[in-house]
């Protein structure tokens, strides 16, 4: 009896379990500037610091208004590899050095695809932002990303 009660409650429970609830984001504002100190641009975002919040991203959203995205902050410079499984809309990730440059820049992430998309180089942060954007508004290796959160 005690068997088939365990297994009867094992499987109510497992879909519940095993569904994540989304994390709660912070938010902050990003500045991005060329290099001569102009501003390119300026974007609200949430931020992912968690490994829960990073897992999540911005997955199953369905747009991401023209001046928003989201930065993935790490405790350490490292080689960063991304992915857009579950995401829906396409992306630009900038890859951005512990000294706030931006090392690469990946223009157009293919929505819901499982290719890895690599930093190629140690980086202390990921800025995503919406699929074209950074080529609109001449944003490229070597400008300057600031960040300050609310």
């Amino acid at each position: 009896m005690t068997r088939i009660f365990f297994l009867v409650l094992f499987f109510v429970a497992a879909p519940v379990l095993a569904q994540e609830a989304p994390p709660v984001f912070g938010t902050g504002q990003v500045q991005v500037f060329d290099r001569a100190g102009l501003n390119r641009a300026t974007f609200a975002v949430e931020v992912a610091r968690t490994p829960a919040q990073q897992r999540r991203g911005l997955m199953f959203r369905q747009n991401l208004p023209k001046d928003q995205g989201m930065i993935f902050l790490y405790d350490r410079p490292q080689v960063l590899a991304m992915w857009m499984k579950n995401t829906f809309i396409a992306l630009d990730m900038i890859f951005v050095r512990q000294d706030g440059t931006i090392a690469r820049l990946h223009d157009r992430a293919t929505p819901l695809s499982l290719d890895v998309i690599s930093s190629h180089e140690e980086v202390i942060a990921v800025l995503e932002i919406g699929g074209g954007r950074a080529q609109e508004l001449g944003i490229a290796p070597g400008d300057l990303v600031y960040f300050m959160e609310q």
